[in-house]
């Protein structure tokens, strides 16, 4: 199965059965010299070419930088970190829609008000193209796909992010789609029941630990301010409690109203919890907690799970990827809401070897991850919309996101995307 999703790469007919009329996939293939895009939809096929490899990845690494300039960075007063994300907010517009401009410029026409499968290559799978600027020109579009009237201009005097108008769905490849049918046949339909995971017990020093047990020099971080993303590369390494995911908890709980739903906290969120049988019976797994990214050994990037027991017994408290790919993972939807899970190492032929990966492997038909550290209320807000968009209004896994997107950049359509970019969805968009 490891071999078929990344392997036998499929026929353009092929990838053509594969795409309802309303859907067309968009590949990218970085050179030296020149680059490429293939345009698939239902009816045809076109290539265009693009730039070279240097200034498409260059730019692309800009983009990601400004649109990441909200990251904490240790050490920097408050007034150089306000003038730092100032000068991104100003810096990432034009870079951004130039940017786009390279991407998606001569396919915009083609693209009309689609739902976008992106199959990226080197730096732009660490790209949101959900956040891109739209390549339409003047006010053709406004946000979901109306026409307006192309001589009023937006009063940002930006054009909206691709987003606005198209459902993004990211695969590792054309093929992966088919594979993801083979193995998870029907996994399309409603999706009625949930398990969250939240708030595990990272440190002795845990309020949870009873006195006798918690240690004496304890330690609290303010939440809603939390980064949920770690560097493993960091000697001093402490995982903070994620208090904020109760409350995410709370509002998938809400969202859900009268389906099956199953809540773990604390000392439940651990290994045995994944590894065994308890969580067969629900559709969708929803994972709150920390990202912790080897920037050394992306391979080794892993997921934080309870470190002890309520007696305090150390336990095993990190899944690895290699852990992950020998789980029995069968859902319709595993979201991973922790900071840089998508984030993986890029290898030739096989595209980002991440988490996401594993889960897909695991059995998981569609899997959203973020692609930077993002602080707990932004994202519990956006899960919150996600939620009440995919449990209560039933729509799409695709189309929820989208929608609570935009519900975030409407609150600051001025500013670069960091606050709701991040999440994206891979595999199944039916």
């Amino acid at each position: 199965r490891f071999a078929a999703l990344t392997a036998k790469p499929l026929t353009a007919p092929q990838i053509q059965e594969l795409l309802t009329p309303d859907t067309t996939l968009l590949e990218y293939a970085l050179g030296d010299e020149r680059s490429y895009l293939w345009a698939v939809s239902h009816t045809q096929v076109k290539s265009y070419v693009l730039p070279g490899r240097k200034k498409i990845e260059g730019l692309a690494r800009q983009v990601y930088r400004l649109m990441t300039a909200r990251q904490t960075i240790e050490g920097e007063t408050p007034e150089r970190r306000a003038l730092r994300i100032r000068q991104a907010d100003q810096e990432y517009y034009p870079k951004a829609a130039a940017l786009s401009q390279i991407l998606l410029g001569q396919v915009a026409d083609q693209i009309g008000n689609q739902r976008l499968i992106i199959v990226a290559e080197g730096a732009l799978q660490y790209l949101p193209f959900a956040a891109l600027p739209d390549p339409m020109v003047g006010g053709r579009r406004s946000v979901v796909g109306k026409v307006t009237n192309p001589n009023r201009q937006p009063a940002t005097d930006h054009r909206p992010p691709l987003i606005a108008n198209h459902e993004i769905i990211n695969l590792p490849s054309a093929s992966a789609l088919s594979v993801l049918r083979k193995f998870n046949p029907g996994q399309n339909g409603e999706m009625n029941s949930i398990a969250v995971l939240a708030d595990p017990v990272f440190d002795k020093d845990d309020a949870r630990f009873s006195a006798g047990i918690q240690a004496a020099n304890l330690q609290t971080v303010a939440a809603g301010q939390t980064e949920r993303g770690f560097d493993l590369s960091d000697e001093n390494l402490k995982l903070p409690r994620l208090k904020a995911t109760g409350d995410e908890a709370k509002e998938i709980r809400r969202a859900n109203g009268s389906g099956k739903f199953l809540l773990k906290k604390g000392f439940e969120v651990n290994r045995a919890l994944l590894e065994g049988r308890e969580l067969d019976a629900y559709q969708i797994v929803h994972i709150a907690t920390h990202g912790l990214w080897d920037s050394n050994h992306p391979e080794l990037s892993m997921i934080a799970l309870s470190r002890f027991d309520q007696q305090g017994k150390g336990l095993s408290g990190f899944l690895h990827l290699n852990d992950i790919y020998n789980l029995k993972m069968k859902k319709q939807l595993v979201v991973l809401s922790a900071c840089q899970s998508a984030l993986g190492q890029d290898i030739r032929g096989e595209g980002m070897v991440a988490l996401t990966r594993g889960f897909m492997y695991a059995g998981a038909a569609r899997v959203i991850a973020s692609l930077w550290k993002v602080e707990e209320d932004a994202t519990v807000g956006l899960m919150k919309d996600f939620y009440q968009n995919l449990l209560h209004d039933k729509k799409t896994v695709a189309a929820s996101l989208q929608q609570a997107q935009i519900a975030a950049w409407r609150k600051h359509p001025d500013k670069a995307p960091y606050s709701w970019a991040a999440f994206v969805l891979q595999g199944e968009y039916r």
